[in-house]
Formats: structure tokens, sequence, C-alpha cells
């Protein structure tokens, strides 16, 4: 998993996911602001969780972190087929790295 990566079909996004909850085995989302319209929907929100398994080829640090993002849904027949997700990487790695929150930034 890298930051980067294009995530596509059922089995890399079920890899992805099973990495993800791997790292923060505990990880919420709270949705913040949701506007919907026909086929898309824009949707703001916040992470927190302990980071507790190994995430980008860095070790567990135990730390918890929080931060913010956007995702962008394309939206056919009921069922999201696909979205474009926007949040800074880099804080959640200064936050890794640091051992502290730092300001979350969407």
């Amino acid at each position: 998993m890298t930051m980067t990566e294009v995530v596509q079909g059922k089995q890399r996004l079920s890899e992805y996911m099973t990495n993800l909850f791997t790292a923060f085995p505990e990880l919420t989302l709270t949705v913040t602001n949701l506007i919907a319209a026909e086929g898309q929907a824009w949707v703001e929100w916040c992470v927190e969780g302990i980071n507790q398994g190994r995430f980008l080829n860095t070790a567990p640090t135990h730390q918890r972190v929080t931060f913010r993002g956007a995702s962008v849904l394309e939206v056919r027949e009921g069922k999201v087929v696909q979205e474009r997700r926007y949040w800074d990487a880099q804080n959640l790695m200064q936050q890794l790295r640091d051992g502290r929150n730092a300001p979350a930034t969407a």
C-alpha cells in the first residue's frame, strides 16, 4: 500500500482495507459534511485511530492520529463506482513520526 496507488477492483480494495485495518484496527471515520446530487456525492470526513500495525512500510508507533479529508463519489444505480479521495498524507506521517497529533487539515 502506498499513498498514491490506484486501488481498482474488489480484490485490490479488499487488500487495501485489510492493510488499513491491520495498521489501525479501531479506526473511526466521521462524516462532517455531505452534499449529494444526481450521480455524485461530496463527502468531508475526519478519521481517528491508534497505529497498532505496519503502515506504509513504517513500524507501528502506537500513536493516536487524527486527520481530515474529502471524497468525491460517482454513484450509479445506488452503488459507488468510483471514489477520488483527497487528504493530507504528510500530516498523518508527521503525527506518526512525532508521536503527537499535528493540526488536522483537509
